[in-house]
């Protein structure tokens, strides 16, 4: 019985460190930003297929961000992106990880976006 609890202990600490971890980048990274995803032929499928979800309108402005500003990675990387609205301003994220930090300091990353748009 001992060892049945320490097995759903640490298969629940797992499952809790997955849903809370979010995306794998870090609001406080600062890479460059790209207009396109960087990766593999496998991963371009999968986030051609994730942005297809997508409403034509929406997919053009994602694949236009082409990053989540907040975690870094590709937009479709890890599924359909979330939209957030801030400041008037449909912004995608790579994960609903990200939202909290997007919501938190809207300026900080919304001054990302801008500067990669130039």
């Amino acid at each position: 019985m001992n060892r049945m609890h320490v097995a759903l202990g640490l298969g629940s600490l797992v499952v809790a460190a997955a849903m809370l971890g979010g995306c794998s980048g870090s609001s406080d990274q600062d890479t460059k930003l790209t207009s396109q995803p960087t990766s593999s032929g496998g991963e371009d499928a999968k986030i051609r297929e994730a942005l297809a979800k997508l409403s034509a309108e929406d997919r053009a402005l994602a694949e236009a961000q082409g990053t989540c500003p907040v975690g870094n990675g590709p937009l479709g990387a890890m599924g359909t992106p979330p939209i957030v609205e801030v400041k008037g301003r449909k912004v995608f994220i790579c994960c609903e990880g990200c939202r909290d930090s997007l919501e938190s300091d809207p300026d900080k990353y919304l001054a990302k976006l801008d500067k990669k748009g130039k």
